[in-house]
């Protein structure tokens, strides 16, 4: 064509342009400008293209757009290079060089934006930025300047940190053990930080000039840079880029399309795509259908969830998409079930992220929840799986499902039908999963519910009966009175099957002390009642009045039965046994006169549902009773899964028959493991999961020995932090005996990171056995790995024992689980070191108290040359200690004349008392203990002693020795050494043998046991996971524990003034603040509540007085006074049930809008946010663990 000069029609051109890579289109149509308007018109067909914030990608081929900084010299900030050398900062720049963060730029027509209201407006110009840049700067000029003084003194950098520090040198240690050319480039970056705050206080220009860069790249060889003047904002150039390449397109055709942009997408006016696969964000739906045509019919939505589902998947977007495929995470599946409902595309692809791994189960349930809504043909759900035994599993529950007619067809089948009866009963009876509790047996998804039914004969019924009437009835019977009797109380009958225990409680609600309960808690309603409407005349809101009249009737309706029983009445109902048959939303009552007991009706129904059956085959066993399960005579069923808990294993291993392998045992752990394990209904199930706690590590260990199960899994609770250490001891107790091949553990882990230190944990001990059996000497590296896993008590003996690796020991990070600090005694893991004043008698007559003294490891205070007790709160502190002594600390003596005059007081007492009783047994009578007598003058003549020593001159009748006592369990090894240094020297010695020249000291749980001066080395630091101490003693305990990794876990038991203490940034930046306190400190906490910021908080009172539920309601409300974050939690222990109905009762009193359900309530609050206040039964280890009551902070 070009030869013959033949020029192109307009039909031709369209033909070409329609086919031409997009990418060869823009510039085609930027260097011709008169096809300008033709290229425009013809349809853009484009296979995939990614919109981000200043980047779009058309296909293979980029266009992205930055400020570009040119310097004048080669002499180039390395962070400004680097962000060049990427194309340029991706925000605009004042004239100083401070960064405009991109959320305050304006939104132009045509934009899409995806900006949430909660959007950050972060600057780095303030105050405190450059604060915080000069700080840094400092500490890095300080370690730099440090490693040039080491290397002109010839010392290297290991010795300064092995080495004796100054405050100076703790400061800057972490940075000095950094590499030099890390730290210079650090120092770098922090002067050119700085530079922009030098600009602006001078009034200076900064020595570069601003450009726009835009950078095409296609592939990573093919790269063209174009500048422009920087004399408009970046996020207009990126407006104009976008409106080049899409402006005025009536068509525009895009097989993949992706959203990368969580800001503001800067596109023409107009701008509209036909799209047939969309990738976005849940969050950003509604946005991106503003910008894709819906009058084509999506191929495939695929969009990655990160927040709420329900509202996002409501919209017709989605709705309307052949193939949606969903990015999810495993919490949020019960979201997803609810979405099903409304979900009507043809084909659903599930996935999960790579980290969460939902089992059989939850996958079952998402087939369930969208077969929950009729499909049409062809349509399909699909789920990537991690392995191929999931899918098996899946199969098998699908095959369950589906092999059998449903078992509850079966009863109504039998039950209507007569004559087939007994040939219904001896065909074996398949159910996918079978529950029974106390009244209420649940068969697939249908439950039955047995109840007392109350049927009033007027309108006028008390709430709380009609709440019990609406679930069913009351789940025990009445006696003539309407008194509810313990079903604790109620006969056991053959074929049943007891949970019960020795201490079981029959608590009665018809006593005196109850009565006297309603009776005042409805006269303290009264006077809130009282006191609303003395409020409202003042022009004051008070309490919900409409709550509090319901609390009140509530009352007085539990005060009817002492009332009928006083006068002999009968209440003004009539009771009928009530069954509640319950399927998904369709529920069935039948109700029968009231001529039998409950109990009798439960074991009715459960021997018409399983008597005379030989076979009853069942998928899931689950068991929630912890009474008397009401079985037929005979009952026993062949069941594949079984979920119980460990203190009942004995009776349900007696309804479960043995002759078939369990496959698998679910046991919740709640109490001692060994001898509940022994049973053979756990050691013979194929798989054994068992779900416990971190504190029965030790037991489960053991336990293992004895347990053969071909499969055991472990799952820990959702805040048991376990160390890599702790999984591992798990795998060395199960290796324990002898396994067969195929033999496996599987344990839950958290987080990736666990799983690699175990595997690593796991080599490199596997390394050492290696090493040790060949008898190749060990390397330096491999002797620090060894040492790294090795129980720190065995390398303190090791370093002690072999001098020459004293260093390297002591270079290696020391990896604790427990530390506990005494005045004079040192505990790691489960050995103490403890450290006493021994007197040593040459003779067998030893004072009663120096000799209990001594078997306890001797007296804990320095004695004089006559014996005097020489108070600790006398000593001086020296370097390195840590001192947690008083302004008003009691150096009390017991030398003085007053103690003396006492000493003979009581001595003379007990002299003459003594007489009395021989006066007394020579009459042949005997009134006092005549040894406990004598003993008394022997220990008051032994205090006087030190007196009569120092009156004399005299030395007292025994040597004294320095005792260090060294206990594990119930072995304890003894070193005395000569008393010539005080205790206190002797406690600081001890702890620098264990601890001193340690750069890294890793505990998990550190406790300070402490009052008056710990005897620690200078420079002493550890990194903790958890620290339990007192509220005086966080400021010491502070300056031990680094702070540069944040603390999952702080126990805090509070004996003094709060406010200051909580204010102290260990407190605030504390993962979980657990508060031991007493009730007298409650308002002091309700005030410290408002000022803590913790996620989650933990309070537990001590035993002495218990707190009423006002006082509970008061620290919520105090934990309320500050704005919390969804997912903020406070936890209480509750010693009973009763407790935990009436916190929530004030909750519903003070609060007008609230859902309430069994133990819990929700209210909802003002900022798209709700509280659910919560209790159940505890596992968890409180003060008084009976139950846990939980407030948080959730999504609606």
């Amino acid at each position: 064509m070009i030869s013959h000069s033949v020029p192109m029609g307009y039909e031709s051109l369209k033909t070409v342009l329609l086919h031409t890579d997009p990418n060869l289109r823009f510039k085609i149509a930027q260097r011709i400008p008169k096809i300008c308007l033709t290229e425009k018109t013809v349809p853009l067909k484009i296979k995939s293209l990614s919109l981000y914030a200043s980047t779009t990608v058309v296909n293979d081929q980029s266009y992205e757009l930055g400020v570009y900084r040119h310097y004048h010299t080669e002499d180039i900030p390395y962070g400004i290079k680097h962000a060049n050398n990427s194309g340029g900062i991706t925000c605009d720049l004042d004239q100083y060089g401070f960064v405009i963060p991109n959320s305050f730029d304006p939104i132009l027509n045509g934009d899409v934006s995806f900006r949430t209201e909660n959007v950050a407006n972060r600057r780095n110009d303030t105050e405190e930025t450059e604060r915080g840049y000069r700080f840094e700067l400092r500490s890095l000029e300080n370690a730099l300047a440090k490693i040039n003084q080491l290397e002109l003194e010839g010392k290297t950098v290991e010795e300064f940190l092995a080495g004796p520090m100054t405050d100076h040198d703790q400061r800057i240690r972490f940075n000095v053990g950094l590499p030099k050319e890390d730290i210079q480039a650090g120092i770098d970056d922090y002067r050119n930080d700085l530079l922009p705050f030098h600009y602006r206080r001078n009034n200076l220009s900064p020595p570069y000039t601003c450009y726009i860069q835009l950078t095409i790249t296609q592939e990573e060889d093919k790269i063209t840079i174009q500048r422009y003047k920087y004399n408009h904002k970046l996020y207009e150039a990126v407006k104009k880029l976008n409106e080049t390449l899409f402006a005025n397109r009536p068509v525009i055709i895009v097989n993949k399309l992706r959203f990368g942009c969580s800001d503001v997408l800067r596109t023409p006016i107009g701008f509209k795509i036909l799209a047939n696969v969309v990738k976005g964000y849940d969050f950003q739906i509604a946005s991106i259908s503003s910008i894709v045509d819906s009058s084509r019919t999506l191929s495939e939505l695929s969009i990655d969830v990160t927040g709420e589902l329900v509202s996002n998947f409501q919209h017709s977007f989605v709705k309307n998409a052949k193939l949606l495929t969903i990015f999810t995470h495993k919490k949020i599946i019960d979201q997803l079930l609810r979405a099903f409902e409304t979900l009507e595309n043809q084909q659903i692809h599930i996935e999960f992220m790579d980290e969460q791994n939902p089992s059989a189960n939850d996958y079952f349930q998402l087939l369930q929840g969208w077969m929950s809504t009729t499909r049409s043909i062809w349509s399909a759900i699909t789920f990537e799986l991690k392995t191929d035994q999931i899918g098996e599993e899946i199969l098998e529950f699908v095959r369950t499902r589906n092999e059998r007619t449903e078992s509850t067809e079966r009863f109504i089948i039998a039950q209507r039908i007569p004559k087939i009866q007994l040939t219904e009963k001896a065909v074996p009876l398949r159910i996918g999963s079978l529950s029974l509790e106390k009244c209420t047996t649940t068969v697939n998804s249908q439950s039955y519910k047995l109840g007392v039914y109350r049927h009033y004969h007027t309108e006028d019924i008390p709430r709380s009966v009609k709440q019990d009437n609406d679930k069913g009835g009351v789940s025990c019977d009445l006696d003539q009175y309407g008194f509810e009797i313990p079903n604790s109380s109620t006969p056991i009958l053959n074929g049943d099957v007891s949970f019960r225990t020795e201490n079981a409680a029959n608590r009665r609600n018809d006593a005196e002390e109850t009565e006297r309960y309603y009776r005042f808690s409805l006269k303290r309603y009264k006077n809130y009642l009282a006191k609303t409407n003395y409020e409202e005349s003042r022009g004051k809101t008070g309490f919900n009045k409409v709550v509090l009249q319901m609390k009140m009737d509530a009352c007085r309706s539990k005060l009817l039965p002492f009332h009928y029983r006083r006068n002999n009445l009968s209440p003004p109902y009539t009771c009928y046994i009530q069954l509640t048959i319950t399927q998904g939303n369709v529920t069935t009552i039948q109700r029968y006169e009231y001529n039998q007991k409950l109990y009798e009706a439960a074991k009715k129904l459960n021997e018409r549902l399983f008597a005379n059956r030989p076979v009853i085959i069942v998928h899931k066993f689950e068991h929630s009773c912890f009474d008397v399960l009401r079985m037929p005579v005979g009952f026993k069923m062949f069941a594949k899964l079984v979920c119980t808990y460990d203190n009942i294993i004995i009776p349900i291993s007696s309804i479960v028959d043995s002759s078939r392998t369990l496959r698998e045992l679910s046991v919740s752990v709640t109490s001692e493991l060994v001898s509940n394990f022994q049973h053979s209904f756990v050691k013979n199930a194929e798989k054994l999961s068992i779900h416990t706690r971190t504190a029965r590590i030790d037991q489960l260990a053991r336990a293992f020995g004895t347990m053969e199960n071909q499969h055991i899994h472990i799952q820990f609770g959702q805040f048991d932090n376990l160390s890599p250490n702790e999984y591992y001891q798990l795998l060395q107790g199960w290796l324990s005996i002898e396994r067969s091949v195929r033999s496996m553990i599987t344990i839950g882990l958290r987080t990736d990171q666990i799983g690699e230190d175990i595997l690593e944990n796991h080599t490199k001990i596997q390394n050492q056995h290696n090493m040790v059996s060949h008898a190749v000497p060990m390397g330096y590296e491999s002797l620090r790995t060894v040492l790294l896993h090795t129980d720190p008590n065995l390398r303190f003996k090791i370093a002690q024992r072999i001098p020459k690796i004293r260093l390297t020991e002591k270079a290696v990070p020391l990896r604790i689980k427990f530390l506990e600090l005494r005045e004079f005694s040192t505990t790691v893991n489960g050995k103490s070191y403890k450290l006493g004043v021994y007197r040593h008698y040459p003779t067998e007559d030893i004072p009663r108290s120096i000799k209990i003294e001594n078997s306890k490891g001797g007296v804990s205070r320095d004695l004089d040359q006559y014996g005097f007790e020489i108070p600790n709160s006398s000593t001086s502190i020296l370097n390195g200690d840590v001192s947690f002594r008083t302004e008003n600390e009691d150096d009390h003596r017991d030398d003085t004349e007053e103690t003396e005059r006492g000493y003979r007081l009581q001595l003379k007492h007990h002299e003459n008392l003594l007489a009395k009783i021989n006066r007394e047994e020579s009459r042949g009578k005997t009134e006092f203990s005549k040894k406990g007598v004598q003993m008394m003058i022997n220990e008051y003549r032994s205090k006087l002693l030190p007196f009569h020593c120092r009156r004399n001159s005299l030395s007292p009748p025994y040597t004294c020795y320095i005792q260090l006592t060294i206990t594990q369990k119930d072995a304890a090894r003894i070193q005395s050494y000569l008393y010539n240094h005080k205790l206190y020297e002797a406690a600081k010695k001890l702890n620098e043998n264990l601890f001193a020249n340690r750069h890294v000291i890793i505990v998990n749980q550190f406790k300070n046991r402490c009052f008056d001066i710990l005897r620690i080395p200078i420079g002493f630091k550890i990194f903790a996971n958890s620290v339990y101490g007192y509220n005086s003693q966080i400021i010491p305990i502070s300056s031990i524990v680094d702070t540069s990794r944040t603390l999952r876990e702080l126990t805090v038991s509070v004996t003094s003034e709060l406010v200051s203490d909580f204010q102290h940034s260990f407190v605030r930046n504390a993962e979980n603040l657990s508060i031991n306190i007493h009730t007298e400190r409650i308002d002091q906490l309700v005030r410290d509540l408002g000022t803590l910021e913790n996620q989650h908080v933990q309070i537990a009172f001590y035993r002495c007085v218990d707190p009423n539920p006002l006082d509970y309601f008061k620290l919520m409300r105090g934990w309320l006074s500050t704005e919390r974050s969804v997912g903020s939690v406070i936890k209480f222990g509750l010693k009973t049930d009763q407790i935990g109905e009436e916190i929530l009762e004030f909750v519903e009193i003070f609060n007008e809008e609230t859902e309430s359900s069994y133990r819990c309530i929700t209210v909802p609050l003002g900022d798209a946010t709700k509280l659910q206040v919560s209790y159940v039964l505890s596992n968890e280890e409180f003060n008084v663990p009976n139950y846990l009551l939980t407030a948080e902070i959730m999504r609606p």
